[in-house]
């Protein structure tokens, strides 16, 4: 009789033990369907996440098939390590922006990684963020591939990418109501990609205030001008605030620039806007001589474009 007490008691210890690990690996959150289990956090059923800080603990996290998450992803300032974000299924698998709550890049753009690491994001679509899809710090590199970057509702300040990151942007798709690249950092590349150009923002834009510096390889992009008029061009330096001399280097092998039924040709090459000048300044064309017949300056911008 002991020895079978003793038997129970071990069984019953090693259980609980067992479980016990089990949960310290397995913390769910505060609804059935968001649930992290070895440093990956899993959404596996829509749900609102309003902005949702990614802790430490987490290295990578998870949208299955058929769920669609609503709020905004946010990275802090004190994470060291890399962090990726990836889709299931690109087309079902859904980060949806908010839509309801007081304007700020960090609650209203789907994706804010506040820290200069590495982030990852792939193989899902990113929908009608009021702010950036991906709004990276300086010093970061975000690396995107097969993703969906669309804006339906036609917010003019949802932008494609900003904060001064460097992007390594494949195989994915943009159709926003802002800028989708800005080349303001060095080491960017674009390639297999397709933009849709809408009434207002640039495909790739080159600044709008201070930023020094900038460069990209452009490899098999396709762009499709959709709109009757436009406030920026394919290329374009929107603005400029300061004297001193600015310089950005496109090496593009592979741009091809089109229009939709309802769309009409727009510029493929702007300096300035009809608000803003642009003025010792020089964005320099590598490896590309297309729509150079399609040049516009604004407000007697003196920036120039150097075809190598």
């Amino acid at each position: 009789m002991v020895f079978k007490l003793k038997k129970y008691f071990i069984i019953f210890t090693l259980a609980t033990t067992v479980f016990g690990l089990f949960c310290m690996n397995q913390v769910r959150g505060e609804e059935p369907g968001e649930e992290t289990l070895d440093g990956v956090l899993t959404y596996s059923k829509d749900m609102l996440i309003g902005k949702k800080s990614i802790p430490n603990s987490v290295n990578k996290v998870v949208i299955k098939k058929n769920v669609k998450v609503t709020g905004s992803f946010f990275v802090p300032a004190d994470r060291k390590t890399k962090i990726a974000f990836e889709g299931e299924d690109r087309e079902t698998s859904v980060i949806e922006g908010n839509q309801n709550t007081g304007f700020s890049w960090e609650q209203n753009s789907a994706f804010c990684i506040n820290s200069n690491i590495q982030c990852e994001i792939k193989n899902l679509t990113s929908l009608n963020p009021r702010g950036y899809h991906v709004r990276g710090k300086e010093g970061g590199t975000q690396t995107v591939t097969k993703v969906n970057f669309i804006d339906k509702k036609q917010h003019y300040e949802t932008n494609g990418f900003g904060g001064n990151a460097k992007v390594n942007c494949t195989n994915s798709y943009f159709d926003t109501y802002d800028d989708v690249f800005v080349i303001v950092s060095h080491g960017n590349y674009i390639g297999d990609c397709t933009i849709i150009h809408n009434k207002n923002g640039a495909p790739f834009q080159m600044g709008w205030g201070t930023q020094n510096i900038g460069s990209a390889k452009i490899r098999n992009v396709t762009v499709k001008q959709n709109a009757a008029q436009y406030n920026s061009g394919v290329i374009s330096w929107n603005q400029k605030t300061f004297n001193e001399f600015s310089s950005r280097t496109l090496d593009i092998q592979g741009l091809k620039v089109t229009k939709s039924s309802g769309g009409s040709d727009g510029p493929v090459y702007q300096m300035g806007t009809y608000n803003n000048k642009v003025n010792n300044a020089k964005v320099t064309i590598e490896n590309f001589s297309g729509y150079k017949d399609r040049v516009k300056k604004f407000n007697g911008s003196t920036g120039v474009f150097d075809w190598k």
